[in-house]
């Protein structure tokens, strides 16, 4: 993302009063300082199959905050 990454993302969506609720799947390629994703739901590293990606916002949709 050429502005922020998303972890910087997450935190910005989580700041926003109507997004609170919002879940957050972060999904990379790179490596990733895990403590930096505390914002997000729910995170992937890349290459994963769609199997996995559809089960992983299956459960994120399933979960109540």
């Amino acid at each position: 993302m050429p502005r922020m990454d998303g972890v910087e993302a997450a935190v910005t969506i989580r700041k926003t009063q109507d997004r609170k609720d919002c879940r957050i799947l972060l999904a990379t390629a790179s490596l990733v300082d895990l403590s930096r994703v505390a914002e997000a739901d729910g995170f992937l590293m890349k290459p994963y199959s769609k199997d996995i990606l559809l089960s992983f916002i299956q459960a994120l949709l399933s979960q109540k905050h």
